[in-house]
């Protein structure tokens, strides 16, 4: 059972309502025209097409449950598979959606936009996320047990006046939020240039293949299960594809610097985050990640840089789940100095000037950080009724 312990500021002109009584579950069946709409917790509900020209993502047909699939109307509101982490998605569009996915309908007149905030809010997802809680593994948010929730519902005329002022104010933090993704493109891009200004040097530097650099450790890897390393937390970074994913009470490595390069994962297309990294002092690593051991002589934080300015697509195999094999890492050719006794003292070089750019993304990072909280606490405090609107 949920209960409204979640809502407690609620104005006494509002309700708080039990959800069955503010949506039903349509429950009609699709007809054969209807567009195919897929639910995402960035983009909202966006017909298939759409949503793969935007995401460069395939989604996968399912031609055999064509007959089997629900209908959507503009105004209804989708449950789908991560809502216990990113809400439940207001459609603008008609349509049809799978039958994996549950499709709530209004039973009275309101303001859609107040509602699309409400369930994308903080406090609603944590209400989800408790639900989840209490499910076996493999089950979902289906309709009896959303119902068991409890709304926030203002009048009318001030679910208007809540969704007109949350426009105007997320969408004043959102351009914020979009000027500092693009500064952070353009401290990036500058971080990459001034790394190539450096290694791409003919003189100093000659493309090298890895294995002339540094040998595989690949074999020491050992993957642990999420629910494994739940029950063994600990103070111990355990790495993956991008980085640390979880710390647990043991490492494999101790007081060992190594190299770490993406094996598997979306990033080696897309390189949002960096593919190589140092692991330092007592860690794990799973087997998503590739373990280099630099040479004698062989800077490993060059090799991480060297890696970074490098056009790896050729080496990549699988569309669906790319992949750096070992074979393609140790063939493999980076800018490297001709000199690897050099390599020290330019990888000195390039930590000094790139951790001016990085103190600076990081800054941005944190301002980006600072306005997402934001904008999550004025959209609870203000469905919530906490915040009154002018």
């Amino acid at each position: 059972m949920t209960d409204a312990r979640w809502l407690d500021h609620v104005p006494e002109d509002w309700s708080v309502d039990p959800a069955w009584s503010v949506f039903i579950e349509r429950g009609e069946k699709s007809s054969p025209g209807d567009v195919h709409l897929t639910p995402s917790q960035v983009f909202g509900v966006l017909a298939q097409d759409e949503y793969m020209a935007r995401t460069g993502n395939r989604v996968v047909l399912n031609l055999a449950g064509q007959d089997n699939m629900k209908s959507v109307r503009t105004g209804d509101f989708i449950i789908h598979l991560r809502s216990f982490q990113g809400g439940i998605e207001y459609s603008s569009v008609d349509g049809k959606v799978s039958s994996a996915y549950t499709v709530l309908k209004p039973t009275r007149p309101m303001c859609a936009g107040y509602f699309a905030y409400l369930m994308k809010s903080k406090g609603f997802i944590g209400e989800l996320a408790n639900l989840t809680f209490q499910l076996r593994d493999g089950q979902t948010v289906n309709y009896p047990r959303f119902s068991r929730m409890y709304l926030p519902v203002p009048p009318l005329l001030e679910q208007r006046a809540i969704a007109d002022f949350l426009d105007r104010e997320v969408g004043e933090i959102d351009a914020m939020v979009a000027k500092m993704d693009e500064l952070t493109a353009v401290l990036s891009a500058r971080r990459l240039l001034t790394i190539a200004s450096v290694l791409g040097s003919d003189d100093v530097c000659r493309p090298t293949p890895m294995f002339a650099l540094a040998s595989s450790e690949d074999h020491r890897r050992v993957p642990l299960k999420a629910e494994d390393r739940a029950k063994i937390p600990g103070p111990y970074p355990y790495f993956g594809a991008s980085g640390v994913i979880d710390s647990i009470d043991s490492f494999i490595w101790d007081d060992e610097v190594r190299v770490l390069v993406s094996e598997d994962g979306a990033n080696l297309v897309a390189r949002r985050h960096p593919i190589a990294f140092l692991a330092r002092g007592q860690y794990w690593v799973n087997n998503h990640a590739h373990v280099l051991r630099p040479d004698q002589n062989v800077d490993g934080r060059l090799i991480s840089y060297a890696i970074a300015i490098t056009n790896i697509q050729d080496a990549i195999t699988g569309s669906a789940q790319p992949k750096l094999t070992a074979e393609a890492l140790w063939r493999l050719k980076v800018p490297f100095p001709r000199n690897l006794s050099d390599s020290a003292k330019i990888a000195d070089h390039l930590d000094e000037v790139t951790g001016r750019i990085d103190a600076m993304l990081a800054k941005v990072a944190e301002l980006k950080t600072l306005l997402i909280e934001r904008r999550a606490a004025l959209i609870t405090d203000v469905v919530t009724g906490r915040k009154k609107v002018a």
